[in-house]
Parts: structure tokens; C-alpha cells; sequence
């Protein structure tokens, strides 16, 4: 399971991985899980209760290749300043250090870098991404 893209921002966590469309699909129930078992271990060091995060997890199915691509920019346009975003795959995908992101199937999936970096420069519809 190698993430195509993330993102870590106060409010929520984004990524995009391979194979979570799926109800039985063995790494939604292991992504469940983890987020699960944080969430009991920051209750328990902090004595509180409740949900860490605002809302459930949600995983939506990708239909298109064009969506793919669009849901990545989407990820990475989240912070306001993201080609400087510590805690997003931006960087990652667009320098040549070593990270466990999909970096040459999502420069496949924009035909190269340079044509990734360009459409990370347009705005999109970020309507289509609200669930």
C-alpha cells in the first residue's frame, strides 16, 4: 500500500491510496484500525474521550483517471502556501529524495513533472471532492 498523496493539516488528514474503494478491503480496515487505536492512545495519555478527529472516516471510490489526477491537486492545494507545506507528498513527488509515495506513477498519471507542477498552479472545482 503506497500512497499516491497526503496531506496533514490541523483539521483533517487527506491521502489517496490504492485499493481503499472497497467495504472489505483489507487496507481501509487496517486504515480504520490505526486511526482507532491513536485515538485510544491519545485518550488515555491525555484523560479525555471522544473522537479525535471531526468526522468518521470516509473513503470514496475513483472512477476516472482525470479524477485521480484532480483529487491530488485537490490534497495538495489544501494549505494555503503548499509548495512549502512540510506536511504534504507536494514536495516529495517533485524532488528526487527518497519517500514511500508513488512519486513515478502520479508523474505517469500527469504525463512528467513539469506538466505536474503547471496543473498544480490552476485552481479546481473543489465542490466535486465534499462529501
Amino acid at each position: 500500500m503506497r500512497p499516491k498523496s497526503n496531506i496533514l493539516i490541523s483539521s483533517k488528514v487527506n491521502t489517496s491510496i490504492k485499493g481503499l474503494h472497497c467495504e472489505e478491503s483489507v487496507y481501509s480496515k487496517s486504515l480504520a484500525r490505526l486511526f482507532s487505536s491513536y485515538t485510544q492512545a491519545f485518550n488515555k495519555v491525555y484523560s479525555r474521550s471522544g473522537p479525535l478527529l471531526e468526522s468518521p472516516f470516509k473513503r470514496i471510490r475513483i472512477g476516472s483517471e482525470e479524477y485521480l489526477r484532480n483529487l491530488i491537486i485537490y490534497i495538495h492545494q489544501n494549505p494555503k502556501d503548499f509548495q512549502n507545506y512540510k506536511f504534504s507528498s507536494y514536495k516529495a513527488v517533485i524532488s528526487n529524495v527518497e519517500t514511500s509515495i508513488s512519486r513515478n506513477e502520479i508523474l505517469a498519471l500527469f504525463d512528467d513533472k513539469e506538466n505536474f507542477i503547471s496543473c498544480h498552479q490552476k485552481k479546481i472545482d473543489r465542490s466535486q471532492f465534499e462529501i
